[in-house]
This record gives C-alpha cells, sequence and structure tokens, in this order.
C-alpha cells in the first residue's frame, strides 16, 4: 500500500488529534480557573454568611437574656406581691385577735361589774348597800329627817 494514500487521512488525524488535545487543554484550564473562582467566591460567600449567623445568633443570644431577665423580674414581683399581701393579712388576723382580746376583756369586765352590782345592791335591798339602807330607813332619826324634807318640799309647792 501506499503511503501517500494514506497520508492525507494521516494528516487530517494528526490535525483532528492535536486540536482536541489543544481544546482539552484549554477546557481544562478554563475549567479550571472558573472553579478557583467559583471557590472564591462561595469562600466570600460562606464567610458572609457565617458572619449573618453570628449576628444572628447574638441577637437571639440577647433577645433570649431579655425575655429571661423579664420573666425573672415578673416572678420576683409576683412574689414581692404575695408577700406584702401575706404580709397584710397577718397584720389584720393580728388587729382581729387583738379585737376579740379587748371584746372579751370588756364582756369580763362587764360580767364582773355587773356581779359586784348585783352583790353590792342585790334584789329588794338585800345587798350590802341594801342592807345598809334598810338599817339606816329604820332609824327613827332618818324616818323623821325624810318627813321634815318632805314637808318642806310640800310646803315649798304651795
Amino acid at each position: 500500500m501506499n503511503i501517500e494514500l494514506l497520508m492525507p487521512y494521516v494528516t487530517s488525524i494528526i490535525s483532528a488529534v492535536a486540536t482536541g488535545i489543544g481544546a482539552y487543554v484549554m477546557s481544562s484550564k478554563k475549567t479550571k480557573a472558573e472553579l478557583v473562582q467559583m471557590q472564591h467566591q462561595n469562600k466570600a460567600e460562606i464567610e458572609k454568611l457565617m458572619e449573618q449567623h453570628k449576628f444572628d445568633l447574638e441577637a437571639l443570644g440577647k433577645k433570649h437574656k431579655m425575655e429571661l431577665e423579664t420573666y425573672e423580674t415578673k416572678h420576683r414581683l409576683e412574689v414581692e406581691n404575695k408577700d406584702i399581701d401575706h404580709r397584710y393579712r397577718i397584720e389584720i388576723m393580728e388587729k382581729e385577735h387583738e379585737n376579740e382580746i379587748i371584746k372579751n376583756e370588756r364582756t369580763s369586765e362587764n360580767n364582773t361589774k355587773n356581779e359586784v352590782v348585783k352583790d353590792v345592791f342585790g334584789g329588794e335591798f338585800s345587798g350590802v348597800f341594801g342592807n345598809m339602807l334598810s338599817n339606816m330607813l329604820k332609824s327613827d332619826y332618818i324616818k323623821d329627817e325624810f318627813e321634815k324634807k318632805i314637808k318642806e318640799g310640800i310646803q315649798g309647792i304651795d
């Protein structure tokens, strides 16, 4: 076989292979460059997102801290209000107890006074003063003085 007949085919094959290798090398370089560029862009975007995430976490932390402080303050105020209410109730109970003691003392004092009055004056001049008054009324001097005063009173009316 003749090499001259094959030469146009060989040159076309070699040029096609050279073009293919050249295209491959060029596309490989271009792809590598685009890949590096995309990695840089992604890295910058990831860093930006990480910073944003960091700020978001800080904001959530502050918000949570403020909510926690709010709940703690609310709880503290509720406890203080309950403590004040409890103290007022104790104070009211103490006042009621003191009033009850005073009432009982007054009732006891009045009962004692009533008993003393009954003992002293008793029914129909039977007590200490009743006996004394009864004895005085029986004396002639007192009877005469009463009659004298009654007469003077009657004469003064006329």
